[in-house]
């Protein structure tokens, strides 16, 4: 069913996602359903992360905003009085949602957001980034050889991916200390900067909470955080979103909603499930 998007959207990946693949497998789904005129690039924008410095990151939400502003601005002209006014819809995947969170947090009345959906971010840290990374990236590989998947094989590579940075600051003295990595580890300083910093109360934001009850998914819970409840990567504790991470929270026009989905997985996947939250929020 078509719909006719009133906002255009910047994507922000998250730690590991495969950038482009996932850019172009957003788009092919959700501008399939929209209005022609709005399939143009000009109203979609990625930020790749490459587990680089938040600050680096922020930068380039700063840059590309503007952009979309003007693209959707120039198109529909006869119902918009200046670029300035149109609103943008942003859309966070794991360490993505935390950078929203963050450059929300920065600019609280230029930020030029209607909407944000954040979905299975790690507010509170992932576990997955400390010394438990390596059994499971054991197990993944294990698994992924044993039963020939795809799926598992890339899962695997997500997870070794975080362990790049910890071994290169262990075993041979480099500093990745401002990297996406650390920023994720609980209880780090960005972190605990962060919560310290309110929200705009004129965002309307939608939370997903990914908890996934298979068993690559339990088995990466139990090695990365103890916990029952989670996605493979990040708690469900970590996913949600309360006063305890966000200054304001009693303040802001937030939904929380939970969905069945493995963190680890190829985002034409995941897409669906977060498909919906997204048009409601372009359509609003």
């Amino acid at each position: 069913m078509a719909f006719v998007p009133r906002h255009p959207v910047l994507y922000v990946v998250g730690l590991g996602d495969p950038g482009d693949h996932a850019w172009n497998d957003f788009t092919v789904q959700l501008v399939a359903s929209s209005d022609p005129k709005f399939s143009e690039g000009r109203f979609w924008a990625q930020v790749k992360n490459d587990s680089g410095p938040p600050d680096l990151v922020l930068r380039e939400i700063e840059r590309l905003i503007p952009e979309l502003q003007q693209g959707f601005f120039e198109t529909f002209r006869p119902s918009i009085s200046r670029a300035s006014d149109v609103k943008v819809v942003v859309y966070g995947r794991s360490y993505g949602a935390v950078l929203l969170r963050d450059y929300l947090s920065r600019h609280p009345k230029d930020h030029h957001v209607s909407g944000a959906l954040l979905e299975a971010g790690p507010h509170r840290g992932a576990e997955i980034t400390r010394l438990a990374v390596l059994p499971a990236a054991l197990l993944w590989g294990g698994l992924g050889a044993a039963l020939g998947s795809g799926q598992l094989l890339y899962g695997m590579l997500g997870v070794v991916g975080f362990m790049v940075p910890w071994i290169a600051d262990h075993a041979m003295g480099l500093n990745f200390e401002n990297g996406g990595l650390y920023a994720l580890r609980p209880g780090s300083l960005y972190l605990q900067n962060l919560g310290q910093r309110p929200l705009p109360t004129d965002v309307r934001y939608i939370n997903v909470i990914q908890n996934c009850g298979e068993i690559p998914a339990r088995a990466l819970n139990s090695l990365s955080f103890n916990l029952t409840e989670g996605d493979g990567a990040v708690s469900v504790a970590s996913q949600t979103l309360d006063a305890g991470v966000v200054a304001n929270f009693s303040d802001l026009q937030i939904e929380q909603v939970r969905e069945s989905t493995f963190h680890w997985t190829y985002p034409e996947i995941s897409l669906p499930a977060v498909r919906e939250h997204l048009i409601r929020l372009l359509t609003d």
